[in-house]
């Protein structure tokens, strides 16, 4: 159903010729995922074809470092590690040029991590 809708979110109808489900509708312009237009506004809505291999999800640990001894905690104690700034971007650039969806950063504790100001650049 979503991906029907979406692909008929082209810019060239109105929003009640394709759904009458108006919650919906302001919920999706609310969140940024579509928007609303006075006039026509024709996009090209074809997805490109995920690259194989596909990798959607990846969780990133930037570092073992930690601040907090959390009883849940399956990485044991702290050992002050950082994966190098190359190393990190490189793992990043991949991910993007797979057609990633989501990088997860993590850790230890992500902010932590000694080059984080770098990372985001």
């Amino acid at each position: 159903m979503s991906v029907r809708f979406l692909s008929m979110c082209d810019g060239t109808k109105k929003g009640e010729d394709i759904i009458d489900d108006r919650d919906s509708v302001k919920y999706l312009i609310g969140e940024g995922i579509i928007n609303a237009h006075k006039e026509p506004f024709p996009v090209d809505t074809t997805a490109a074809k995920a690259p194989v291999p596909s990798l959607r999800y990846l969780e990133l640990q930037l570092t073992t470092r930690c601040n907090l001894k959390c009883g849940h905690c399956y990485l044991g104690e702290p050992k002050k590690t950082d994966l190098p700034l190359d190393g990190a971007l490189r793992i990043a650039r991949e991910f993007s040029d797979m057609g990633g969806l989501r990088l997860i950063i993590s850790g230890g504790e992500p902010m932590l991590y000694t080059r984080l100001k770098e990372f985001w650049k």
